[in-house]
């Protein structure tokens, strides 16, 4: 639980969304689960890419910029724009002034052998789905994408003082490549926090084939 992002984040821009033919409710909430095995909410069949994600308060200002390099969820590089940076690859960490580096090796504080982690909250997600929404054809500042909305939640982490944390999601996916283009969250809620987040957090998407994370010389 420790490698989730402490401030829970971005408003969403101010756009116009046309929806057509919504699914029914039972077989949008399936649609939704089968994405998260081999599909666009998986992770680990995600291609190499970057990623920007802005952290925006109910106001509408934008408090936080997260930036991540991502060949894989076990090698990234990832931090806040503009300031230090985490290298990680596997149960390694190192920490750069910058996405180049210099490294200078960290302390990992994420749990060991992450990927059967990883997977198992994935699971809880699909498990999890509440107020599910699916559409195609939306459009939405130019483009055109497919759409999933719902809400989830992970399992209380016996390991972890039964710990949880769950928020709401609208997911644009690339029609062609079935690739998340554009991630939004809000309300976010958990074991540890008194009552939901007000932030809203949007996260862009840009694939890049090329990129490579190698241990540091």
């Amino acid at each position: 639980m420790k490698s989730f992002p402490k401030a829970l984040l971005v408003a969403l821009f101010t756009v116009c969304v046309f929806i057509s033919h919504p699914s029914l409710a039972d077989d949008c909430t399936s649609h939704i689960a089968e994405m998260f095995t081999n599909g666009p909410l998986d992770a680990y069949q995600r291609p190499p890419h970057r990623h920007e994600k802005q952290v925006v308060d109910s106001a509408g200002n934008v408090s936080i910029t997260f930036q991540s390099i991502v060949e894989n969820p076990l090698r990234t590089i990832s931090g806040i724009k503009g300031g230090t940076m985490t290298l990680t690859i596997d149960d390694d960490t190192w920490t750069g002034p910058g996405p180049d580096g210099p490294w200078t090796p960290s302390e990992n504080n994420n749990p060991k052998n992450r990927e059967p982690w990883h997977k198992a909250m994935q699971a809880q997600q699909a498990k999890n789905l509440t107020a599910t929404e699916c559409a195609n054809g939306v459009k939405l500042n130019g483009n055109t994408w497919n759409m999933v909305r719902y809400s989830t939640k992970t399992d209380p982490n016996p390991d972890m003082n039964n710990a949880f944390f769950g928020w709401s999601g609208t997911v644009y996916i690339d029609s062609n490549t079935l690739q998340v283009m554009r991630l939004e969250q809000t309300g976010f809620f958990s074991s540890w926090l008194p009552e939901p987040g007000k932030d809203t957090h949007v996260t862009l998407f840009t694939y890049e084939p090329d990129v490579k994370i190698s241990v540091p010389e």
